[in-house]
């Protein structure tokens, strides 16, 4: 039995892989990825959706900055540090269906300097593919940081699957 870090989406996919993980027996803590280019419920429906989980789900709230310090943020459904994307929705109620913890990680300084360097170099006639750095950067990366800091043995997706061991 391990604690594993889901990145949870909200999608069919994530909640096939915690599924499949916590039914293993593992402790399985949903990670959410929270940043300013998602689209986002009004600030009504942010506390009409956070009011409707309140204390129903083991609900942790976190900011990382570039260089991947971690930070918790105090919240209450009428004081929620920023608007709740529409993917979030899902995943807390995706985490409450699997009676797991739902964290929602504040990534916006790191993924926007992913979307920074996207434009820059889209406007020196270049094509970047910001998914790659984006993996390298984040899910591969920061990602597994704050796995770490949580207490995770290891970390897991609905994509691209293999196993294997990061390099710390």
């Amino acid at each position: 039995m391990k604690k594993i870090m889901v990145a949870l989406s909200g999608g069919v996919d994530s909640g096939v892989s915690a599924t499949l993980l916590r039914d293993e027996g593992n402790t399985v803590l949903g990670l959410f990825m929270r940043h300013r280019f998602q689209k986002t419920l009004d600030s009504e429906e942010t506390r009409n959706v956070l009011n409707a989980w309140f204390g129903k789900i083991n609900l942790r709230v976190y900011s990382t900055d570039l260089a991947g310090n971690l930070s918790e943020r105090d919240w209450t459904p009428d004081s929620f540090p920023f608007l709740l994307p529409r993917d979030a929705a899902s995943a807390i109620e995706v985490a409450s269906f699997l009676g797991v913890e739902l964290v929602i990680l504040d990534v916006d300084a790191p993924f926007s300097s992913i979307v920074d360097n996207f434009v820059s170099e889209y406007y020196c006639a270049q094509t970047p593919n910001p998914c790659v750095l984006c993996n390298k950067k984040i899910k591969f990366g920061l990602l597994w940081q704050v796995a770490k800091k949580l207490g995770a043995d290891a970390m897991a997706t609905g994509h691209y699957v293999k196993i294997g061991r990061v390099k710390d």
